[in-house]
């Protein structure tokens, strides 16, 4: 027998051991510096986990999360169908696993006033506080948005969750700039992919991402990447995507990004489907963000023109958009599964790299 001890080789044909001694105890303790800061530009440790929620007990983990309480629909560009509340309906942990629901209201709730000012997470007058006015009717659907409350620049992001289905809803997968005061916030999408079953495209030029299977934009279409642009064709430019033989609402995956300074990768299930360059970015992607999880409806820019699945209600430049969308209710809503038109999150976990 060859026994290593103080850089000698003994040999002996038997050898009791009293103790071991770990001569690397203090590697244990080593930080190597990673390139991911958090909250302002503090360092951290490589592979440390600077963000994790496992959704477990009844309610969320409001020192983690900030919960949206706001109207986006008069003030922000893509002008979405709904509100974002801080209700028990709209987000609640069930079976350890966060549900954020999109809730359509009734008709005399489209009238009237909307008061969010008691606990109001917006900067905006029309955020807090809308009153309705002719067409310009309160918004049709209530949901839900949580902001992470870590900010982070560069990270392993994985996020275990269900897509929500049904017609004109959208999740919120996405990483937000942590500044509110830059003049072009821009956002980087981890998974975007649209509630319909089917969603075919009379003009496939109206969305430039090429190869679409059959002009299909539906629930097949897995959308990834850094959004600098409200409108399309050029929003969806720098996106990558994959198609699958089914709705990505019909189970759960994984979704990932390895954000570097140089480069996005995104991945599904441990499997890489695309990456961006970061260096041929003239946008800036380098500042610190939050994690954003949430569900949208409908909007000025999310659905384009002259698809078919059901019949588009609204037209994205139609000053009576909002009241199109809600005419179209009794259809629209036929698709809406309770918990399935949910965005279902069962973990979530950032890592520094």
């Amino acid at each position: 027998m060859n026994v290593n001890a103080n850089r000698r080789v003994y040999r002996k044909d038997s050898i009791k051991i009293i103790r071991l001694l770990d001569e690397y105890t203090e590697l244990r303790n080593r930080c190597d510096p990673a390139s991911t800061v958090i909250n302002a530009d503090k360092s951290t440790c490589l592979y440390n986990v600077i963000f994790q929620d496992k959704f477990e007990g009844t309610a969320l983990n409001t020192m983690l999360w900030k919960v949206e309480h706001k109207i986006p629909t008069y003030s922000e560009p893509n002008s979405p169908f709904n509100s974002y509340e801080n209700r028990e309906d709209t987000r609640f942990i069930k079976d350890n696993k966060l549900h954020l629901k999109p809730n359509a209201v009734a008709e005399a709730e489209v009238r009237g006033t909307l008061n969010l000012r008691d606990g109001c997470t917006g900067t905006k007058e029309t955020e807090c506080f809308y009153e309705q006015r002719s067409s310009f009717l309160l918004p049709p659907v209530k949901s839900a948005k949580i902001v992470s409350k870590t900010s982070f620049k560069y990270g392993k992001v994985e996020i275990r969750a269900q897509l929500p289905r049904g017609d004109w809803i959208f999740p919120i997968i996405q990483l937000e700039s942590a500044q509110k005061d830059i003049a072009n916030p821009s956002k980087i999408w981890i998974a975007y992919s649209r509630g319909n079953t089917k969603l075919i495209m009379s003009d496939p030029n109206d969305i430039d991402v090429r190869k679409f299977s059959d002009n299909d934009i539906g629930g097949r279409l897995l959308l990834s990447g850094p959004v600098a642009e409200v409108e399309e064709p050029e929003r969806s430019r720098r996106l990558v995507h994959k198609y699958a033989n089914q709705p990505f609402f019909d189970d759960y995956h994984i979704y990932g990004l390895l954000w570097t300074k140089n480069e996005m990768r995104f991945y599904i299930d441990s499997e890489e489907y695309g990456s961006v360059d970061l260096k041929s970015l003239t946008e800036n992607f380098d500042r610190e963000c939050v994690l954003s999880l949430g569900v949208g409806v409908g909007g000025l820019f999310d659905f384009p023109e002259g698809v078919s699945s059901n019949k588009k209600p609204w037209k994205n430049e139609d000053r009576h958009a909002i009241k199109r969308f809600f005419e179209g209710k009794p259809t629209w809503l036929q698709t809406w599964d309770d918990e399935k038109s949910c965005l279902i999150v069962d973990y979530v976990q950032v890592t520094a790299v």
